[in-house]
């Protein structure tokens, strides 16, 4: 039976789009051809099972040694935990973390990008997030959940109880973004994967630029999924999407910093978590909790 043998399950904005191209160019690696392998978080698509998932999704190099995916809410979701150990308990599993801080206001500015946002100072975002969460609606989960998503020590805790240690490879962003070459050495190895160049000069999915209009990014996103799922399969209608977004997206945009007093009560508000993750995992996280480390 086919299964994943590896899998890049985190966290949102920490380079994992260029980590899964990278490792993707691998002789021994198959991959899929979407940025996120939406089967273990998805509904509709995991009640279709993985055959189905896997010939939708896996139309090169079908024949490679190892099947490699990405999903960065598999190590948000607990209900995706479940079912990647239930999918194949030997998994392993990479979890980019970056300083949570750094990494909520970039997710901020991306869902701004992605009309997944209509909230433009990340204040105000960051203030309306409980009430959001507690909404139960997925699309704020997905989207909107800026610090939640940042409790890494709180999200891997649970994988624990599906997963060995062992089975879980956590990278820093930061580590990643200096040396990527070193990196990838430590994550083939992890993969028991040949060692082979890799060309790391190029980066993915990085937030850059903004919205010509995130009011009507933010509407078409509700109105086209809806509009096109009975015509197109998922696929396609990513592509189109991705048409609206390349068209509304502003490039040479000043983007915004975050201040000092935003800094300094969310780097308390992470510490604790931080603390947890340093000693659970033996993880120097020292700058992490300086405000004056952002990346």
């Amino acid at each position: 039976m086919i299964s994943i043998d590896g899998m890049i399950i985190g966290v949102e904005k920490a380079a994992t789009t260029s980590l899964f191209r990278y490792l993707s160019s691998h002789s021994s690696v198959a991959s899929h051809d979407v940025m996120e392998l939406p089967y273990f978080v998805n509904e509709d698509v995991y009640k279709q099972g993985f055959d189905k998932c896997y010939n939708s999704f896996y139309t090169s190099n079908q024949n490679a040694d190892f099947i490699l995916a990405k999903n960065v809410g598999c190590v948000y979701f607990e209900e995706a935990h479940k079912r990647l150990y239930e999918h194949n308990p030997n998994m392993r599993l990479v979890v980019l973390l970056r300083e949570p801080v750094s990494r909520a206001f970039s997710a901020h500015q991306y869902a701004l990008q992605k009309g997944r946002e209509i909230e433009q100072s990340f204040d105000l975002a960051v203030k309306k997030e409980p009430e959001r969460l507690s909404s139960g609606k997925m699309i704020h989960k997905r989207y909107n959940a800026y610090l939640d998503r940042g409790l890494y020590f709180k999200q891997l805790e649970k994988l624990l109880n599906y997963f060995n240690k062992n089975q879980i490879k956590i990278v820093l962003f930061e580590e990643f973004k200096e040396n990527p070459n070193d990196t990838l050495e430590e994550i083939l190895t992890f993969f028991d994967l040949k060692k082979e160049p890799i060309d790391t000069n190029e980066q993915f999915n990085r937030t850059v630029g903004g919205a010509k209009s995130n009011h009507l990014f933010f509407k078409l996103n509700k109105i086209i999924g809806p509009m096109l799922k009975p015509f197109f399969n998922r696929k396609s209608r990513d592509r189109i999407k991705k048409i609206f977004f390349v068209y509304n997206k502003k490039d040479n945009l000043d983007r915004p910093c975050l201040s000092e007093a935003t800094k300094k009560e969310l780097t308390e508000y992470f510490r604790s978590d931080i603390e947890l993750l340093e000693s659970n995992f033996k993880i120097d996280l020292s700058k992490w909790k300086s405000i004056n480390q952002y990346i």
